[in-house]
């Protein structure tokens, strides 16, 4: 998954995974979904993860620098949230978030 982002004046802020989004996700496959496609730097970014085995861990990364590991739910999701996003240079770059099976890397989703 790429994510925009619009560059503002702001501090950086230190990047945290958190379970709080509430997205559906499509019907089959492994994927990524965000609430929206464009993030100014600071913002909040949601996400929801699909197609993961339920109960094994997954690594979140963003930009190749891992945020964190959560523990799929039932249906195979993990749901989470970048609560500030970084400063970047220049006024747009794109960014990517992975998700990756721990136990499987194979299973790799960005």
């Amino acid at each position: 998954m790429k994510i925009r982002l619009a560059a503002t004046a702001a501090a950086a802020a230190a990047a945290a995974v958190s379970l709080t989004a509430e997205l559906a996700p499509p019907a089959m496959g492994a994927g990524i979904i965000s609430d929206r496609p464009c993030y100014r730097e600071q913002a909040r970014a949601s996400f929801l993860g699909f197609g993961f085995p339920p109960g094994q861990d997954v690594a979140i990364s963003l930009d190749g620098q891992q945020l964190g590991t959560q523990a799929a739910n039932p249906l195979g999701q993990v749901a989470g949230a970048i609560p500030a996003l970084t400063p970047i240079p220049g006024s747009e770059r794109a960014r990517t978030l992975t998700m990756s099976q721990v136990a499987n890397p194979a299973l790799t989703t960005a």
